[in-house]
């Protein structure tokens, strides 16, 4: 049996992270989707461990390295902290989430959502300005004040 069902988004925007396949069965309990609102500002996620999220705050700078552009060819990012989480957060949510990198899924030690704002929404490559993707992994360094 085949049913087919369209659903209109309430604005306009494009579909970042497709969960789904043309003719794959659904799981009502599944994400199929995510739609990102154009003109959307784009946050970066960084995963802190316990042991380093103590002195990070609002405002601190921070240097980005985009995975999808080398850093050796296409330079550093650069941006700031907008929030540290208040909770942390334990291995079993972190892989409900999909994030667990390798290095935080060898250690039980919990960490904490950094959000981070990017100073650009591009990068420049081969002369051209490039826009940043939803999705797309990085490396960070926080920089703190010097005591």
């Amino acid at each position: 049996m085949r049913s087919e069902q369209i659903i209109r988004a309430g604005r306009s925007g494009y579909i970042a992270i497709p969960n789904v396949e043309v003719g794959q069965q659904v799981d009502p309990s599944k994400l199929l989707l995510s739609i990102v609102p154009e003109r959307t500002e784009l946050y970066a996620h960084l995963y802190i461990p316990s042991s380093a999220a103590g002195f990070i705050k609002p405002k601190d700078k921070v240097v980005l390295r985009y995975q999808a552009y080398p850093y050796q060819k296409f330079g550093l990012a650069s941006g700031s902290v907008v929030s540290v989480a208040k909770t942390a957060l334990g291995r079993q949510e972190l892989s409900g989430l999909g994030m667990v990198s390798s290095d935080l899924a060898k250690s039980n030690e919990p960490v904490y959502l950094v959000k981070i704002k990017p100073d650009k929404s591009t990068i420049t490559a081969y002369g051209e300005e490039k826009p940043l993707q939803i999705g797309m992994t990085l490396e960070a360094d926080i920089l703190h004040e010097k005591r």
